[in-house]
């Protein structure tokens, strides 16, 4: 029996609750929504995209998101599947099928109709450029793919080998984006990460400036709104603008002079002034796998799981949130987020213990040496871990000092962005890694610590914990969402019971608007929505 949804699309007005401070959508006096179109928009960022087609990278991903829709969207509060360019859907052949029912008149900024076709020719695409290593991200949410059947010019079906129990929250994450078959068939995958794609979207990309800015115009005759959105129709702006600003200082005295409307990256030392200033927090933690310490099980200190298990007890997560990092920023409480919906409570067992971390280590035969490091057989208890981003550099450092305490000596050192990429390369010879993941869906499980499809286990060419691939091959099956969500409890479980993995924190979106600047909001996973924000114009 096939299961069927149905679902009535409409423009919401509820404020997703994780959302700390508003951006404001809120009336100031004299206000109307007339008085709110018109005019731009400028957001400082401090880094621009390697690519701006999101299906073929995930990385700062503000302008495609801004120029695309999805099939199907994820309440920004609850983490619900909404319906979007997909009206309806429904689900057959035991999770095997789904079948889409496709709104009607809505076309991309180049005129193209927007229909059955268009699903099928986007999908074959990714799974192509998949083959060439291109499209990895969205080519990994369609793995087991057999085709797309045209129904009617409005129907689609999507055919998979086996059940896919989160297709359906795959097709709200923009990699799965829908772009306009005429960047597909016009412009090489080079092409696209150089100057974007035509979407159905809000917004249409007008101009990029390589290292300078990217300006976006907003299309007059947007109509179908993403069910998270505060108003319909045409974004409030004409003109939505990019700026890369590296430096955190001079985006903050930017936004402080009224320079620009909006900045992300947000220094924990600027908070204060920013909120004294008048400028408005908005901030919620990413949905998805939080930023956790990862294993090379290829190396005998990592493959250790007394190492493993001391290294996750001697871990002071609150210290480091509170000397590193804003007050908006949380330690890790589990495996995932507290915006996956299959999240479970996980804190007492990432409870601070240093002396449960020793007793692990006496245990398993490693000493302590004259300089308090422990040794076994010979072998210095000493891993190494590389990093790039400045920001990273104070609370790395907090955590080598946690770790010496208990006689593990946490070696960090900071390289380029190209020397980190080769060292975490797979078949290399890293010991930690580390790295948050968004995907707001018991999948991101299977993408972290499935053998056959997580980077960090790449190359490694074996199965660490084959009690905890079971699940996830049976989680990423199930179809019923109460059974579904204990499977990933189950898993979670698992990882942090024998230190697989290391959570650490929980990975913020923080942004601040000038006073005069409203309308920003934060969806799932966690990033920006700008089809609701406008400038105050007296």
């Amino acid at each position: 029996m096939p299961i069927k949804f149905y679902r009535e699309r409409k423009i919401t007005s509820s404020i997703s609750a994780t959302i700390v401070l508003l951006a404001g959508s809120a009336a100031h006096a004299g206000d109307t929504e007339a008085s709110r179109y018109g005019g731009s928009f400028t957001v400082g960022i401090p880094v621009f995209t390697i690519c701006y087609d999101g299906s073929q990278t995930p990385f700062v991903p503000y302008v495609h998101h801004s120029v695309v829709d999805n099939l199907l969207e994820q309440d920004k509060k609850t983490g619900q599947i909404l319906p979007w360019l997909a009206e309806s859907y429904e689900i057959q052949n035991e999770g095997t099928r789904y079948v889409l029912h496709l709104k009607k008149g809505v076309t991309f900024s180049n005129r193209q109709p927007f229909n059955a076709a268009v699903i099928k020719t986007n999908f074959d695409n990714h799974v192509e450029l998949g083959k060439l290593g291109k499209s990895p991200q969205a080519s990994a949410y369609l793995a087991g793919y057999l085709g797309t059947d045209i129904v009617d010019d409005y129907t689609a079906a999507i055919n998979f080998k086996i059940p896919k129990a989160g297709f359906l929250q795959a097709l709200t994450e923009k990699p799965l984006g829908i772009i306009a078959p005429q960047t597909i068939a016009d412009k090489t995958p080079e092409e696209r990460c150089a100057e974007g794609v035509i979407g159905s979207g809000p917004y249409v990309i007008s101009s990029i400036v390589e290292d300078q800015e990217v300006v976006l115009k907003s299309r007059q005759d947007y109509a179908w709104n993403s069910p998270n959105q505060e108003h319909s129709g045409r974004p409030y702006v004409d003109e939505l603008v990019f700026k890369l600003i590296p430096e955190s200082g001079v985006r903050v005295g930017s936004l402080l002079s009224n320079q620009i409307d909006a900045i992300t990256s947000v220094p924990a030392l600027d908070i204060d002034r920013l909120e004294a200033s008048g400028s408005k927090l908005t901030t919620a933690s990413f949905g998805g796998s939080v930023y956790s310490f990862f294993f090379n099980y290829t190396k005998p200190i990592t493959a250790d799981a007394a190492v493993r298990k001391a290294i996750l007890t001697g871990i002071d997560r609150q210290e480091i949130i509170d000397t590193a990092y804003t007050k908006y920023d949380h330690p890790a409480s589990g495996v995932l987020s507290t915006r996956v919906p299959q999240y479970t409570d996980q804190s007492s067992k990432l409870a601070y213990n240093p002396e449960a971390s020793r007793k692990a280590l006496d245990a398993a035969g490693w000493v302590a040496g004259p300089d308090g490091i422990r040794e076994k057989d010979g072998t210095r208890l000493a891993v190494k871990f590389k990093y790039s981003d400045e920001a990273d550099k104070a609370p790395l450092e907090l955590v080598q000092q946690q770790l010496r305490k208990v006689g593990i000596d946490f070696q960090v050192s900071q390289v380029t962005r190209a020397e980190l990429t080769l060292w975490e390369a797979p078949n290399k010879d890293w010991d930690i890694i580390a790295a948050p993941l968004t995907r707001p869906d018991a999948d991101i499980l299977l993408s972290r610590y499935h053998p056959g499809y997580s980077w960090w286990l790449g190359g490694q060419n074996l199965d660490p914990y084959p009690q905890v691939t079971s699940l996830l091959d049976q989680q990423t099956k199930e179809l019923d969402p109460s059974k579904r969500k204990q499977l990933a409890i189950e898993i979670q479980d698992l990882i942090v019971d024998n230190a697989y993995a290391v959570p650490v924190r929980e990975v913020a979106s923080i942004w601040a608007l000038a006073p005069n600047a409203h309308g920003l909001w934060l969806g799932l996973p966690g990033f920006p929505n700008f089809s609701d924000v406008w400038v105050d114009k007296d």
